[in-house]
């Protein structure tokens, strides 16, 4: 299966909001734990979820990287404003995690993903991507599962209970919202025997104000915009210093754990390529598509240090990653 290649999904409404044959549930719902970045299925199994970061105030200007950076590292490129749409490939590797454990389980998980925050100050913000499993052997185990979370108040996650994504291929995905604000992120790649895989759709219904109905979200003053990101996610506190906090743990960027590249070697291995971001006409009720380029780039950024984000290329729109939490 390595190295495989999927084609781009056809952008077809008929394709991205399909309902399987039978109704059936195409996704399972996560509670989110309060006031942590944990999620717990109906079995009671809990995974650490990406960072959770607020939108990036005032147009043009960066975001507060390390007043946000409470949940782990990351590497994250974000459009200008007035994006809701982004779509291209990424290349999901084999053995390419080491998670710190506790109590036997790991308790930090590695995500590719795409999303952003909706429109105004205070849109909501989603994750959509992929998240890698704890095994890292090269089996059937060794595998990504397709996600989508919108953090609110009433913040939830959504994860396929089935449907994995084998490892060492390039997958392709597209994240889009519809006039009503309906979420969708559809993947297609190659599932953990090597079979071609295009499973349902995960969609996510919006409130008003989440920002994400597909004209607010195109406003060039206050819409919202797209993001790339490729992180670990860490146990809330780990990475906060601030006095009192009992959760800090002062080896959190030097445990040893990496996410996107082989044992003993740093070369990255998490190729994102082909990335378009989308902007939507409310005059024609398209979507225009086009290359992201730095020219639609606001920032580009990481945390901790350089040292541990390893990036080449460096291109918006193709760029390799992995994250060393080196000594």
């Amino acid at each position: 299966m390595r190295n495989k290649i999927v084609a781009p999904i056809a952008l077809m409404c008929g394709l991205l909001f399909a309902v399987p044959a039978g109704g059936g549930s195409t996704q399972e719902t996560l509670a989110k734990v309060p006031d942590q970045n944990t999620y717990v299925n109906d079995d009671g199994a809990t995974f650490t979820g990406p960072p959770v970061q607020t939108k990036p105030n005032g147009v043009g200007a960066p975001a507060d990287v390390a007043g946000q950076a409470n949940t782990g590292p990351f590497r994250r490129i974000y459009s200008k404003l007035g994006y809701a749409n982004v779509r291209g490939d990424v290349f999901l590797p084999c053995r390419a995690a080491n998670f710190a454990q506790s109590g036997g389980k790991a308790v930090e998980s590695g995500f590719a993903y795409v999303g952003g925050w909706g429109a105004t100050d205070y849109g909501a913000a989603v994750d959509a991507g992929f998240v890698k499993s704890t095994k890292q052997d090269g089996s059937t185990a060794d595998n990504y599962a397709l996600f989508i979370r919108i953090d609110r108040k009433d913040g939830y996650a959504t994860l396929p209970r089935e449907q994995r994504f084998g490892c060492d291929h390039t997958a392709h995905f597209v994240f889009s919202t519809t006039p009503a604000g309906v979420l969708t992120l559809v993947g297609r790649g190659y599932d953990v025997h090597g079979n071609p895989m295009s499973p349902p759709p995960l969609t996510m219904a919006t409130v008003v104000g989440d920002g994400w109905t597909a004209a607010a979200a195109a406003s060039s003053a206050n819409g919202a915009l797209v993001k790339r990101m490729t992180t670990i996610g860490q146990p809330k506190g780990w990475s906060d210093s601030t006095f009192g906090n009992t959760l800090f743990n002062p080896d959190w960027d030097k445990s040893g754990s990496y996410f996107g590249h082989a044992p003993g070697d740093d070369k990255p291995l998490i190729h994102w390529t082909s990335l378009e971001i989308g902007r939507y006409d409310p005059a024609t009720g398209k979507v225009t598509w086009s290359r992201w380029s730095d020219g639609v780039t606001r920032a580009a950024q990481f945390f901790p240090d350089s040292s541990r984000i390893i990036v080449k290329e460096n291109d918006a729109d193709d760029e390799v990653v992995a994250i060393d939490l080196h000594s």
